[in-house]
This record gives structure tokens, C-alpha cells and sequence, in this order.
């Protein structure tokens, strides 16, 4: 027998799961980074909505009242 153990022993379905594991987390993290892209994205359009509808009552003419005949 050898003094020494090279490399290491594996089990097929522990390695299988490795990889799925692996391949989840990846999956996991990817689908992190898309939904902060996606809150950034919707918090700049709520934005500018806030400042359009701003722009929008600052610059519109006056509300006339109505004509009330008696």
C-alpha cells in the first residue's frame, strides 16, 4: 500500500449535487443582480413620472369655475 493517498476519492452522486448546488447558486446570484438592476430601473421611472406630473401642474393653465346661473 502507499505511503500517501494522491488526489482524492469522490462519490458520483455527492459530485452531482456539488454541481447542481454550484450551478443554483450562480442561478441564484444572477437573478440577484437582475432584480436590483430592476428596483434601480423602477425607482428612476417613478422619479421621472414624480417630476413629469410636477412639470405638467406647474405649467398648466389656470381651472376656470364653472358658470353658475341663478
Amino acid at each position: 500500500m502507499p505511503d500517501r493517498v494522491i488526489g482524492e476519492a469522490t462519490v458520483p452522486g455527492v459530485t452531482i449535487f456539488r454541481n447542481r448546488d454550484n450551478e443554483n447558486i450562480r442561478k441564484i446570484e444572477m437573478l440577484e443582480a437582475d432584480n436590483y438592476e430592476l428596483r434601480n430601473e423602477v425607482t428612476r421611472l417613478r422619479l421621472h413620472n414624480e417630476t413629469l406630473r410636477r412639470i405638467t401642474l406647474h405649467n398648466a393653465p389656470p381651472r376656470r369655475m364653472p358658470n353658475i346661473k341663478h
